[in-house]
C-alpha cells in the first residue's frame, strides 16, 4: 500500500514550485474530493497529480486542478500522453471511488508463518484473532495450497460502529465516505475527524501486519488498542486489558460472546493480562 509524489519532491519546476510544498491539509482535501482512490479506476494506490496545468507548468498547488491517479494512469497521462487533461478532469468531477462507494487494495500474504500485532500484543500462527459476536475482526486462515498465500478476512469500524473497511480473501476495501484515509508507504490511517484516528494499520512484507491503533465499536463491544494502552476489549458484560502478551498457534484467541470476553477459551471477569503466553488450540 503506497501513495507517493513523483520524482524528487525537492526539485522545483521552472516557476520554482516544489512537489514537497504540497502538504496537509491540502493533501487531505484532495483525497476527500477524489474519494481516496484513482479518479479513473478507483485503485487505492495513488499519486498526487497536477492535471491542468501539468506540474512543469504549474505556479501553485491548486487542488481544484489536481487529481489522485494510480501509477498506471499517472504514467498514461504524464509520461505516455495517452490521456488528455480533459479526460482526467472529467473523471475528477465524478471519481470512480465515489461512484462505487469504496476503493480497493490487495494484501500480500505469502509467508511461511503469519504474524499479527495489535497494540503491543502479538499473534503468531493463530487463526481467529478477535471474534465479536460471531464476526471475525480479523481472521487468518492458512494457505489453501502449498506455498499459497494466507487468507485474511475481517471488518473494521469506527468508534461509533460505522463500517470503514473490510477484508475478504485478502482484498481490502475502504469506504470512500470515511472522513480521511491516508496511505503512506506500508501504512494506512483512517480518521473520523482532525486528529481522531480510528485505525492505523501497517503491512509488514513477508511477515503479516500490525494494527498500531484501533478505536472501534462492533455489536456493542468496544475495542481500543495502541502501544500505550495495550489491547482493551470491553463487551457489554465483561472486559479485559492485554499488555505485551503473545498468542501462539491458537485456533481461537479472543472472543466476545453474549457480551462476555473469553481469552483462549477462558472467560475473563475484568482481569488484566500482562506479559502472558497463550498457546495451543482452544
Amino acid at each position: 500500500m503506497a501513495a507517493k509524489l513523483m520524482a524528487d519532491g525537492n526539485t522545483p519546476n521552472i516557476h520554482g514550485l516544489k512537489r514537497s510544498d504540497f502538504r496537509e491539509p491540502s493533501k487531505r482535501e484532495l483525497r476527500q474530493a477524489c474519494g481516496f482512490g484513482c479518479v479513473i479506476c478507483g485503485n487505492a494506490l495513488y499519486e498526487y497529480a497536477h492535471i491542468d496545468p501539468r506540474f512543469e507548468d504549474a505556479r501553485q498547488h491548486d487542488i481544484s486542478r489536481m487529481a489522485l491517479l494510480c501509477p498506471n494512469h499517472h504514467d498514461e497521462y504524464d509520461k505516455w500522453k495517452r490521456l488528455s487533461s480533459a479526460e482526467v478532469m472529467e473523471a475528477r468531477a465524478n471519481p470512480r471511488a465515489k461512484r462505487d462507494g469504496f476503493v480497493r487494495d490487495h494484501l500480500q500474504c505469502r509467508t511461511n508463518e503469519f504474524l499479527v500485532a495489535i497494540g503491543n500484543t502479538e499473534f503468531f500462527g493463530c487463526s481467529r484473532i478477535l471474534d465479536i459476536e460471531g464476526v471475525d475482526i480479523p481472521r487468518i486462515d492458512r494457505p489453501e495450497i502449498p506455498d499459497g498465500p494466507y487468507q485474511i478476512n475481517g471488518v473494521f469500524c469506527d468508534s461509533k460502529g460505522s463500517l470503514i473497511g473490510s477484508i475478504v480473501r485478502n482484498e481490502i476495501c475502504y469506504r470512500s465516505q470515511t472522513w480521511d484515509i491516508q496511505i503512506e508507504g506500508c501504512k494506512i490511517t483512517f480518521r473520523t475527524g482532525h486528529r481522531q484516528i480510528c485505525l492505523a494499520l501497517t503491512t509488514i512484507p513477508d511477515k503479516g501486519f500490525r494494527i498500531e491503533r484501533i478505536d472501534m465499536m462492533w455489536a456493542g463491544s468496544h475495542v481500543l488498542a495502541s502501544d500505550e494502552s495495550g489491547l482493551v476489549i470491553n463487551g457489554t458484560a465483561t472486559g479485559t486489558a492485554i499488555h505485551h502478551s503473545l498468542f501462539q498457534d491458537c485456533e481461537s484467541c479472543i472472543c466476545v460472546c453474549d457480551g462476555r470476553v473469553y481469552v483462549g477459551g477462558q472467560q475473563l471477569f475484568g482481569a488484566e493480562l500482562v506479559g502472558c503466553l497463550v498457546t495451543g488450540r482452544s
